[in-house]
């Protein structure tokens, strides 16, 4: 059986938590979930922005593609 897509608030959590910790980024850095995911098939695409110390870091924008069970795959 198919699991449901991550609610936009699931994915909000996993990027501000798990995928911070992921990339060991320090107290200064922060990832932030730039709007609601986008979905392609059964997969979500999310876009990412990284801050430090509140302002943007210039080229931290990323793209997460998320399989339907919340695993990412690119």
């Amino acid at each position: 059986m198919v699991k449901d897509s991550l609610s936009p608030e699931a994915i909000e959590d996993w990027v501000e938590r798990t995928l911070t910790q992921n990339f060991e980024l320090g107290p200064d850095n922060a990832l932030s979930q730039e709007s609601q995911p986008r979905h392609l098939g059964n997969q979500q695409i999310v876009a990412v922005n990284q801050t430090y110390l509140g302002k943007p870091v210039i080229g931290g924008e990323s793209r997460v593609v998320l399989a339907q069970d919340g695993e990412p795959i690119a």
